[in-house]
């Protein structure tokens, strides 16, 4: 029960600071710097890593894969999307642009998340 509770924790907590700082970005227009680079990575492999502990270790119900994989589908549009972001070289206003439409995804992503622990706890 510990290592669940842990690992949903480091999931949440780990899309709070790729979704989050995307977000500031977006508002602020401020650019990311060379040194968040790290911090995208990082969060992608916990991101990962503890969705793939935390699927694997759950009663899925009827429905749910489809769902999941649409949610899979965003999470890798905003993976890319936030890896291009930080890579020096690239147009400002394209970078914006970017960071736009991944923050639109991870809102539908976090939707349907909601949805899927809807359907987990229904079964």
């Amino acid at each position: 029960m510990v290592v669940a509770l842990a690992s949903r924790w480091l999931h949440i907590m780990s899309v709070i600071v790729l979704v989050g700082s995307a977000y500031y970005a977006m508002r602020t227009k401020a650019p990311f710097t060379d040194q968040y680079r790290s911090t995208v990575l990082l969060a992608i492999l916990f991101i990962l890593g503890s969705g793939l502990y935390n699927l694997l270790t759950k009663e899925v119900p009827r429905g749910y894969h489809m769902w999941f994989g649409i949610k899979m589908l965003l999470a890798l549009h905003i993976f890319a999307v936030l890896f291009l972001a930080t890579t020096p070289g690239s147009d400002a206003t394209k970078k914006q642009r970017w960071i736009r439409s991944a923050v639109f995804s991870a809102a539908l992503a976090v939707a349907l998340s909601a949805y899927l622990r809807f359907l987990g706890s229904a079964a």
